[in-house]
């Protein structure tokens, strides 16, 4: 390593080799001895949970009459994007409706992405019963995947 005069010590900044060609893509600045730097590379997309909550219709009844199927569906959804898609609970609310909290994790370029493809898997998984979900009154929660 070479010296740095100002201190006599030597440098560990000296020792950095900066990327070279447009294959690094990436310039390294010099900073005084001292200050550390991080640098975090993400080959990919980086992974979201979003939690989607939205009520069924009908009941615990008719809710239990399709829950299966919607299960299956989603699970049948599984791909190189969404590495998980499961109902999480199931809370009744009142006498006709039962607030479904839907899980599914996704590799996506940003948080907007995330919930696009969060919503298009539950919008597959409830296929011709969308009727029955109140998808005005539906939320969601995004964050980053563990």
């Amino acid at each position: 390593m070479p010296h740095d005069e100002q201190l006599g010590a030597v440098s560990p900044w000296a020792a950095i080799d900066p990327p070279r060609g447009s294959e690094a893509g990436l310039s390294v600045a010099r900073l005084p001895p001292g200050i550390l730097v991080c640098m975090i590379v993400r080959r990919g997309h980086p992974c979201f949970t979003v939690l989607i909550e939205v009520s069924h219709t009908g009941g615990l009844r008719a809710w239990g009459a399709v829950a299966g199927m919607f299960e299956r569906w989603l699970a049948a959804q599984l791909s190189p994007v969404v590495s998980e898609a499961r109902v999480e609970s199931e809370i009744r609310r009142g006498r006709d409706s039962v607030r479904v909290r839907i899980a599914v994790t996704t590799r996506a370029a940003d948080l907007g992405q995330a919930a696009v493809i969060a919503w298009d898997v539950f919008r597959t998984a409830a296929g011709d019963d969308i009727a029955a979900w109140d998808t005005g009154a539906a939320t969601a929660v995004i964050q980053a995947a563990r």
